[in-house]
């Protein structure tokens, strides 16, 4: 299993911010204490899991992907899936954040070493567009909630 330095600040920017969130709308602010020991354990955590891990440092071609999320502007069909993504993230615009641009890229490249490449996610702006992101890159988006799904079909293509 691979993921890129971006995927990985990421992921310890979101820990953070869920931390917060949850202690705040459970807790009043004064519990401070508590708020740093649940970030220090989960920090360790994901430090444990970034151990087992291998984090590549890849140059992805960002540009790439906004062109591919500006073409599906055109679409009326990706546009509405675009559109809802803006509402339901509460989010100014229809193209997804840099950040994201950035991960996808990092997967292309990869996918571009690696032919077999899986993108697990659970962000809409890759899981609404599976076959579209399949048609343009080397990537395979999937879902966290066909994770399991996947794991059984793996399992029975191993046994054939």
């Amino acid at each position: 299993m691979q993921t890129s330095n971006t995927v990985r600040r990421e992921a310890q920017q979101e820990l953070t911010h869920t931390i917060n969130e949850w202690v705040d709308s459970s807790l009043s602010r004064r519990v401070w204490q508590f708020r740093a020991q649940i970030i220090y354990r989960c920090q360790d955590r994901l430090s444990r899991l970034w151990r087992r891990v291998g984090v590549l440092s890849l140059q992805g071609n960002a540009k790439e992907v906004r062109q591919f999320y500006r073409a599906m502007l055109k679409d009326p069909t990706t546009k509405g899936k675009l559109d809802r993504l803006r509402q339901r993230k509460k989010r100014k615009g229809l193209m997804p954040e840099d950040s994201d641009m950035v991960i996808l890229s990092e997967a292309v490249a990869l996918g571009r070493i690696d032919e077999n490449l899986h993108f697990i996610s659970k962000d809409g702006d890759f899981c609404e567009f599976v076959e579209e992101v399949a048609k343009k890159f080397p990537v395979r988006v999937l879902p966290v909630q066909e994770l399991g799904q996947f794991r059984i079909r793996l399992e029975r293509q191993l046994m054939n």
